[in-house]
């Protein structure tokens, strides 16, 4: 039980790794400090002879200070959203000036084809998924979507530990065009039963319904364009995974088509296919992400904090052992942040790009 974060820092054409056994759950408010402070804090953790890839890494950042360039992905990052998600890039750019910022939407591929030397300590992380069988996926669509939403034994989550746990990951919902056509599907949290299941789901979502306007923008978890003429499929995933991610395996599932990450995510699709993006974009999905800034990116929860909580919920059998690692160095973060996150949040999401559409009203 932890939250097990890796860091590599790249200076003077020399590189080092640093591990946190606790801090993956805070990488979004951690790296909105800025390069400064980052630099003076990383190298106050456990310091590795080389990198922690394992499966179960949960963050991952790379500083490349002689390039100026910034890697990060973490699997909880702004619960995930497209307009959290693209508040944050805004922030971490506003934060970051003069450099390059990305991230990672299929990490372990992607962390190696940035830094080859690192793909043995990632092997472990690049086995493809198993296939997902397309009558599950078919069956999948007539799931009603909300219905884990409801669960009672969810109901105490609260707070920043709880808003950052599978109570707000139980459903995806799902954007695709196809061709000409917009439908909405269930596409797996975390997972993309899409990708893994091959050419035959394109004959289930093609049984879909039309999707009779653009989808709201926050609710979606991926979205997707199918070129059946071209076998070319855009994507963007919210929640990408570090192990088993479907990306790895894809050429084998989908022999003969091509694949385009669409960074943006469904902004981008929806520019692409000649929507205006704040089609999808909805106030109450404005006043969300702002409570998901004060909520999830306001307070750092240390790993003694986190600890302390998983250690409530643990029932111990008459003659059952718990042993207990505590915390390693940082944990406590870095120093206190020197900007106030909620007012840069309003600062970006008053931009004319995040401003929805004239919304229908309701006379009376």
């Amino acid at each position: 039980m932890s939250h097990d974060g890796s860091w590599i820092l790249r200076s003077n054409g020399q590189e080092r790794y640093f591990y946190t056994r606790w801090g993956a759950l805070s990488f979004d408010r951690d790296l909105l400090q800025g390069f400064e402070s980052l630099a003076a804090f990383v190298p106050l953790l456990e310091e590795l002879p080389k990198p922690f890839l394992d499966t179960w890494l949960e963050g991952l950042v790379v500083i490349d200070a002689d390039a100026k360039r910034l890697l990060y992905w973490a699997s909880q990052f702004a619960e995930g959203r497209p307009l959290s998600v693209s508040l944050f890039e805004s922030m971490i750019t506003a934060r970051w000036p003069g450099w390059t910022t990305s991230w990672l939407l299929a990490p372990a591929l992607e962390i190696v084809e940035a830094l080859p030397h690192l793909a043995p300590y990632a092997r472990g992380a690049l086995e493809p998924p198993e296939p997902y069988p397309v009558d599950q996926f078919a069956r999948d669509q007539d799931q009603p979507w909300e219905e884990a939403r409801g669960r009672e034994d969810w109901a105490d989550f609260r707070g920043s530990v709880g808003a950052r746990e599978s109570a707000e990951c139980l459903t995806h919902h799902t954007w695709v065009v196809l061709d000409d056509r917009s439908v909405l599907i269930d596409d797996g949290w975390n997972c993309s039963s899409l990708l893994r299941s091959g050419p035959p789901a394109v004959d289930v979502i093609r049984a879909r319904p039309d999707a009779l306007e653009p989808p709201w923008g926050h609710l979606l978890d991926s979205c997707y364009r199918i070129d059946t003429e071209h076998r070319r499929i855009d994507w963007w995933i919210s929640r990408p995974v570090w192990v088993r991610n479907p990306l790895v395996a894809v050429a084998e599932r989908w022999p003969g088509w091509s694949f385009r990450p669409l960074r943006a995510g469904p902004p981008q699709l929806a520019k692409e296919m000649g929507l205006d993006p704040r089609a999808l974009v909805r106030r109450e999905g404005i006043e969300a992400t702002l409570e998901t800034v004060e909520r999830v990116l306001g307070h750092r929860s240390t790993g003694a904090d986190l600890l302390a909580t998983a250690l409530r919920t643990i029932t111990v059998a008459p003659g059952e052992r718990v042993s207990v690692v505590p915390p390693g160095p940082g944990d406590d973060g870095p120093e206190e942040m020197d900007v106030d996150l909620r007012q840069l949040a309003e600062h970006i999401l008053a931009e004319e790009r995040f401003q929805p559409l004239e919304e229908p009203t309701t006379d009376g």
